[in-house]
C-alpha cells in the first residue's frame, strides 16, 4: 500500500484507486483516538483532547464515549429561529406543526423556551456521524398550554468539533420510547 503525507508530516497508508484511507488506517487512526479518551476518563489526564469524531474513521463506539464525555462536560445547545418557523408552519410532508400549534398550543417563543429548558441531555444517544457532524437524539417534554399534559418528544441535535449542540427537529410520539427509558434507569 502507497503512503501519503498527512497532518503533521506523518506518513498515511492510502488507496491507490479512491484516495481513501485504508482499513488498516482507518482502525489506527480510531485506536489513537480511543487512547486518548482513555488517559483522559482512566487515567485523569485533564491535558489530554478529547478528539471530536470523525466520521472517516470514528465508530459508533467511539461516538457513544464521546457523547458521554460532553454530558459530563454540559451540552452547550442552541436552537435558531428559523427551525421554530419551519415546525410552526403547515408542511405537506412530515407537518408538525397541528401538533405544536393545534393540540399544544405553542408559538415560537413558548416552543423555544421548552425546547431550551426542557431537553434531558442526559438521555442523549448516538444517532449518526456523517461530514457535517455527530447526530444525537435527547427526550424533550413539551407542557400542552391547552391542557397542561406533559407531552415526550425526540429532538435532534447537530454537535459541531466546538461542541455546540445545533437543534436540528423534533419527533412527536416518543412517550413510549422515553417512558421506558426513564423506567430502566
Amino acid at each position: 500500500m502507497p503512503y501519503k503525507t498527512g497532518g503533521g508530516g506523518k506518513p498515511e497508508l492510502y488507496n491507490e484507486e479512491n484516495g481513501e484511507y485504508t482499513e488498516e488506517e482507518k482502525q489506527k487512526r480510531n485506536f489513537s483516538d480511543f487512547e486518548k479518551m482513555l488517559f483522559h476518563y482512566y487515567l485523569e489526564c485533564d491535558n489530554v483532547d478529547v478528539p471530536f469524531p470523525n466520521y472517516k474513521w470514528n465508530n459508533k463506539n467511539y461516538c457513544d464515549l464521546y457523547i458521554k464525555h460532553l454530558k459530563e462536560e454540559g451540552i452547550n445547545h442552541y436552537v435558531e429561529e428559523a427551525k421554530l418557523s419551519y415546525l410552526l408552519s403547515y408542511q405537506e410532508k412530515h407537518d408538525k406543526s397541528t401538533f405544536l400549534k393545534d393540540k399544544l398550543g405553542y408559538d415560537e417563543h413558548t416552543l423555544y423556551e421548552d425546547i431550551m429548558n426542557n431537553t434531558d441531555f442526559n438521555t442523549a444517544m448516538y444517532s449518526e456521524l456523517n461530514k457535517y457532524g455527530l447526530k444525537i437524539i435527547a427526550c424533550t417534554s413539551l407542557k400542552s398550554k391547552n391542557d397542561g399534559k406533559i407531552y415526550l418528544v425526540t429532538t435532534v441535535w447537530e454537535i459541531k468539533p466546538n461542541k455546540r449542540a445545533r437543534f436540528i427537529t423534533l419527533i412527536p410520539g416518543g412517550d413510549k420510547i422515553w417512558n421506558f427509558i426513564y423506567s430502566t434507569k
